[in-house]
């Protein structure tokens, strides 16, 4: 289900739709109404215009250019121009009314969270047209003892010298605001600096004293061996010597077996006893 947007929450409710009901119930009831909302028209239309609707011989209307018509536009620059506004055709739009044109400019000139001061009473629209540009409507009184005219300069000036202290305010607080997070960001990023400085630190000291230990243990294997290899062989050179020597008090010499000394030990006792006989 489509939800209605913030921006369109935040409308407010037209009067006139409101009060135009509330009209048509009381002129049923016969009452007479003077209808002060939708601004028609109260002169009569030129006749030249009215003949000229009568006259026309054109089989399709269709959509005029964007901008409007050329020649209305030349026609506007010359009734500007009689009170002292230059204008060009090319700086002139045509809108197909005055709620459209206000909405256009509202959009090309106001930036969100601009303010604009409105005399009472006013155009109901006027609110309407300021939320959609994110503008905001600060109204002034006029009176009808003033013949609503517009308020006097002096009361259009407070309301400008309150925003200015009200933008004053913002930019300030805004500068602080920003102050602030440059000084947290810097305590952060040294915070950050110094982190990092000791882990470096942490890491180079582990690495410089696991250095040595590999230097201790390399050195300590190759001493060791150079010391067990000596070993071995002067324990090689002993057991030779052991071997000789067992050899020769068994009366084994060198290059004779046990069982060949044995063979020449049953001789000799064999001899013995024929001379003995």
């Amino acid at each position: 289900m489509p939800e209605i947007s913030v921006r369109g929450l935040e409308m407010p409710e037209s009067p006139i739709r409101k009060l135009a009901p509330l009209a048509a119930a009381a002129k049923n009831r016969g009452i007479k109404v003077y209808h002060l909302n939708i601004g028609q028209p109260d002169l009569p239309t030129p006749q030249c215009g009215l003949d000229a609707l009568k006259t026309v011989d054109r089989k399709v209307l269709e959509y005029s250019p964007s901008q409007g018509n050329l020649t209305y536009r030349q026609k506007l620059v010359n009734y500007y121009k009689k009170y002292d506004i230059n204008v060009t055709a090319d700086d002139i739009i045509i809108t197909s009314g005055g709620s459209e044109a206000v909405l256009f400019a509202f959009m090309s000139c106001l930036n969100p969270g601009d303010e604009i001061i409105v005399p009472e009473p006013a155009y109901a629209n006027y609110m309407a047209f300021a939320i959609s540009a994110g503008a905001k409507i600060r109204t002034i009184a006029t009176t009808i003892e003033e013949g609503f005219s517009l308020p006097k300069v002096e009361k259009f000036e407070e309301l400008i010298n309150e925003h200015e202290i009200m933008q004053r305010a913002y930019a300030q607080a805004n500068e602080l605001i920003e102050q602030a997070t440059a000084q947290a960001q810097a305590i952060l990023d040294n915070a950050t600096e110094e982190a990092n400085s000791i882990r470096y630190g942490a890491m180079q000291y582990t690495d410089d004293m696991l250095a040595k230990l590999q230097y201790i243990i390399e050195h300590s294997i190759k001493d060791n061996k150079e010391k067990y290899d000596s070993l071995l062989s002067g324990l090689e050179n002993v057991l030779s010597v052991v071997n000789n020597n067992r050899n020769e008090l068994s009366g084994i010499e060198e290059g004779e077996t046990e069982e060949t000394v044995q063979n020449n030990s049953e001789d000799s006792d064999s001899t013995d006893t024929d001379n003995n006989e």
